[in-house]
């Protein structure tokens, strides 16, 4: 209730009763005015409701015939797509081998399923045939660094036998020939045996280790070549 309302009403409880009668009248006719007011702004907002659903309804059944006409299409197309590839492939076929086509031909839709398989299978197999590469690359490195580790701890350590029982008399005759100096004494070793026992033990060392070289990149040449051969032959087995 608003201050104008409240102040009627105490001045109608201390007045006479026509005159409380008479503010009772005014503030009944104010409120029925307010009534038909607020009863029109309902009805209108009822009104705005109703055609905003007709609208929406009007919308849907727009929105409906366009997907029906869409899905028509689509059917139409994927009917239709098939025959046109076979189509095309006919065409090129023939305009590379200089003809013409003149008869009409009736198509199958199988080929281009069975092409699809194919085209999938061959996708499949060159993922698995470029993990395959990269796995025999990655062997073949790992394989080369432990041959050159392998190498070097050979070069300083290994030690080769006599290659022929001239030389291993030889070795025996240095060692275990005596030496009888001025002063008598015996000695099995003198500098000058070493020394030439050191001199033939390098010599040797050099030819074994050399020849060894040779022999371990011979062996890697193969491997290679192998390697490579077996790459060059994987793809061509799975041609038509």
């Amino acid at each position: 209730m608003t201050t104008e309302t409240v102040d009627e009403l105490d001045t109608v409880k201390h007045g006479d009763p026509t005159t409380q009668e008479k503010a009772w009248l005014t503030i009944l006719r104010e409120t029925n005015e307010k009534l038909a007011k607020s009863i029109e702004m309902v009805e209108e907002q009822l009104q705005s409701i109703h055609d905003e659903s007709n609208e929406w309804k009007t919308r849907y059944e727009i929105q409906k015939e366009i997907n029906d006409y869409f899905r028509k299409s689509f059917i139409i197309c994927d009917q239709h797509i098939p025959k046109a590839k076979n189509i095309l492939q006919i065409v090129k076929s023939t305009a590379r081998r200089g003809s013409t086509i003149v008869n009409q031909v009736e198509l199958d839709e199988e080929p281009i399923e069975v092409l699809e398989e194919y085209k999938q299978y061959i996708q499949r197999l060159c993922k698995e045939l470029e993990c395959r590469i990269e796995q025999e690359g990655k062997a073949y490195y790992w394989a080369t660094d432990i041959r050159k580790q392998a190498l070097i701890e050979l070069n300083y350590t290994y030690v080769p036998a006599p290659s022929s029982k001239f030389q291993l008399e030889k070795l025996n005759e240095n060692i275990l020939k005596p030496e009888r100096p001025s002063n008598g004494n015996v000695r099995l070793y003198s500098v000058a045996t070493r020394n030439k026992e050191t001199k033939a033990d390098q010599n040797i060392l050099r030819c074994s280790s050399s020849k060894r070289n040779l022999h371990l990149r011979e062996e890697s040449g193969s491997m290679i070549r192998v390697f490579k051969a077996l790459l060059a032959s994987s793809p061509k087995k799975h041609r038509i």
